[in-house]
């Protein structure tokens, strides 16, 4: 088997349907596909690109039990180690980190994240890293909106962003988490 060979495997949270897509020989997660993400056209046009997870390993259930996890109200930990952030620049990874810092049930804009990792001018550039985030709900993106307060854009859809914001704010008095 080649050691580069990537797996998805499908499962169900209380959101809906979710893909995940992994290297398997030393687990690294590649991608995440939500529900209403075009998860279903992933699986028709895979072919043999990607295989089927048949018998999800440890690593494999662990993420996914985080992901139902967050679905079901709880803020859930980052598990930086298993992210394959390879072909991100260092600063697409600072945007990365400092979206993850924001507050489980908060929200910030991309201009607050572009103040973040010190490039003010730059609120285009966080929300084009944003949308490319190859880990929603691990690194919170839909906690990032416009400067005017309005949602903007997210992988799965605008409808799904607004029902992930409320969620937290639904639970978030269950988190009075302390800052790192």
């Amino acid at each position: 088997m080649d050691i580069n060979q990537l797996f998805y495997h499908v499962f169900s949270s209380s959101f809906g349907e979710i893909v995940i897509v992994f290297k398997n020989d030393t687990f690294k997660l590649k991608t995440i596909y939500l529900p209403g993400s075009p998860s279903q056209a992933f699986i028709r046009s895979s072919g043999d690109k990607f295989l089927k997870d048949e018998k999800p390993s440890a690593d494999v259930q662990a993420t996914c039990q985080a992901i139902k996890k967050y679905f079901n109200g709880y803020a859930i930990d980052i598990p930086w180690k298993i992210l394959d952030l390879s072909t991100m620049t260092d600063t697409q990874k600072g945007v990365l980190r400092a979206t993850a810092d924001i507050p489980y049930g908060e929200v910030r804009s991309y201009r607050e994240i572009a103040i973040s990792v010190g490039r003010p001018k730059a609120c285009r550039f966080v929300g084009n890293t944003l949308a490319k985030n190859p880990f929603p709900v691990l690194i919170p993106c839909h906690r990032v909106i416009r400067s005017d307060h309005s949602f903007g854009q997210f992988g799965g859809g605008a409808e799904l962003k607004k029902k992930m914001i409320q969620l937290e704010k639904n639970h978030q008095n269950r988190y009075q988490r302390n800052l790192k």
